[in-house]
């Protein structure tokens, strides 16, 4: 007994390490870069809670129908918004920068790896998967960029696998407050973004189907959908606040872009996975995308070969969780396959792609599960006895371990990451410091168009001098407005809005340059005078 609460402290520890590894690594980067694609949109509405308890988006003008925002100035309600009230204990205690913004996503991105750490323990009764589960998901792609940005992708997938843990628990000591959590985690997930019903179409059926009894599969159903309900139910008030608004804003901004027939696309998926697949290539990278759909498939043939599933599940010494944790291995296998069947179904045409660090999770766990089972298998000095080398154990988790981040470096964000840090200290690299500087050359009673990059920086610091609406977003798209069409007396553009053209739009005379437009790391914008 005090050796296994040993190994789960010495587990814990090294746990403690990938999670602040991941913050060390990913955390500067994300305090201190440019504002990125939705940005604009789902980081001022949680600076707009934190002051005024109601989520909106001051800097828009959109007043065409059809607008996804249009009355968004007043009330946001294209995205459920459990992500904007999770930015707003940030907003209260540091500046109103995308960067603290993003501190939402950066600890939901912690919890998460923490909660696949957990799977470890619930589905394989083995720390070293949760482990080597969460260090390969800290490394991945699929990780890095929901976890750095503020939007909702990262909140929501980690409350998906939260409800996923708590179903696994209960399964294992039926109590149903763990249905309970699952439901309430559940129902935050549907708070994040409505792509949460990807997870209740996973958790119903799986407590459906290991249920005991008649009575136990009626109850646990009955407290799963009652408290995922009254959870999702508290968005109700603010929607019949503004139900115009949740019209015109919800269903342009969720149901369009997905298209009609989600039915149709779950039968016959074809078409959606063409269009997905290869963007979720280019997501992950190549060789991430080849290594995690290896693990899947390498571990699902470990348990088709297995008697009685025990093959697929690390070497346990407690012989009577072998069929429990062998049965939850290919749970595990089954949730990791079809997540991205009911993704890519449920996403339809949609173009958004951070909703996939809820199935990284779960297909990390497989391929960890796949390296321990290599590991232990090269750990044997004598196959005949079963006696493991602790010295063939030491070399084959460093070589799996230099394997593994190795193929996770292509993409990685290195050059960013180094980049950062040897500039140090040079606004150019500091998203809020650089909006500063623009802005200290400008007027204070100027009316000021500002490029999405610099959006939220620029209004936190106009409205902090008692002027927020000298602030208008500076963009030009059919769906949301064009700002090229309102008066103003200066336009500070960044890259995106060049690539955009709205400094020919705006027809005006460039003033100044900021920045190092050579450098791709560096902020860079251009200020235009209105005529």
């Amino acid at each position: 007994m005090n050796s296994d609460r040993h190994t789960h402290l010495r587990a814990l520890v090294i746990l403690g390490g990938i999670v602040f590894i991941f913050l060390l690594v990913r955390g500067p980067v994300a305090w201190q870069q440019s504002g990125g694609q939705d940005e604009e949109w789902y980081a001022v509405p949680g600076l707009m809670v934190a002051e005024e308890g109601v989520p909106r988006v001051p800097y828009a003008r959109a007043s065409q129908e059809g607008s996804v925002f249009l009355g968004a100035e007043r009330m946001l309600l294209a995205m459920p918004p459990a992500a904007f009230y999770a930015q707003a204990p940030f907003f209260l205690a540091l500046p109103a920068t995308y960067g603290t913004a993003r501190m939402a996503s950066l600890l939901a991105g912690c919890i998460a790896i923490v909660t696949v750490f957990g799977f470890g323990r619930e589905w394989f009764a083995d720390d070293r998967v949760g482990l080597w589960g969460a260090g390969i998901y800290s490394l991945t792609r699929l990780l890095f960029f929901p976890a750095t940005f503020a939007r909702p992708d990262m909140l929501c997938g980690m409350f998906g696998l939260l409800a996923v843990w708590g179903v696994a628990r209960w399964t294992n000591v039926r109590s149903l407050r763990w249905v309970v959590l699952a439901g309430v985690c559940l129902g935050l997930a549907g708070l994040s973004h409505p792509f949460a019903i990807v997870f209740a179409m996973q958790l119903f059926p799986w407590v459906l189907v290991v249920s005991r009894g008649i009575r136990e599969r009626a109850l646990t159903f009955i407290v799963l959908s009652l408290t995922t309900g009254l959870t999702f139910a508290s968005w109700l008030p603010m929607i019949v606040s503004a139900p115009d608004l949740f019209r015109l804003q919800f269903l342009n901004n969720i149901l369009a872009p997905a298209g009609p027939g989600l039915l149709a696309r779950l039968l016959m998926p074809w078409d959606s996975f063409t269009h997905h697949l290869p963007m979720l290539i280019d997501r992950t990278h190549p060789i991430q995308f080849a290594m995690l759909l290896g693990g899947w498939l390498v571990f699902g043939m470990m348990i088709w070969r297995s008697r009685r599933m025990e093959a697929a599940t690390p070497m346990l010494r407690d012989a009577n969780l072998r069929e429990t944790c062998g049965t939850s291995g290919l749970t595990c296998w089954l949730l990791a396959g079809s997540s991205v069947y009911l993704l890519i179904a449920c996403q339809g045409e949609h173009p958004i792609q951070g909703y996939w660090c809820y199935s990284a999770g779960l297909f990390c766990l497989c391929l960890a599960a796949v390296v321990v089972r290599t590991v232990d298998t090269f750990s044997l000095s004598h196959r005949t006895t079963q006696t493991p080398s602790p010295f063939r154990r030491r070399v084959a988790n460093g070589l799996a371990l230099l394997m593994i981040v190795l193929a996770m470096l292509p993409g990685s964000g290195v050059r960013t990451i180094l980049a950062y840090a040897r500039h140090a200290g040079d606004l150019n690299y500091q998203n809020a410091a650089f909006v500063a500087s623009i802005l200290e050359d400008l007027p204070v009673d100027a009316q000021l168009t500002v490029g999405i990059e610099f959006a939220l920086e620029a209004y936190g610091i106009r409205s902090a001098a008692g002027r927020p609406d000298d602030i208008i977003l500076g963009i030009r798209h059919p769906l949301y407005f064009d700002s090229t069409r309102i008066p103003t007396n200066y336009a500070i553009l960044g890259r995106l809005a060049l690539a955009e053209q709205l400094d020919d739009a705006f027809n005006g005379e460039l003033v100044s340059t900021y920045g190092d437009p050579d450098d791709e790391f560096s902020c860079y914008a251009e200020v235009y005078r209105i005529r």
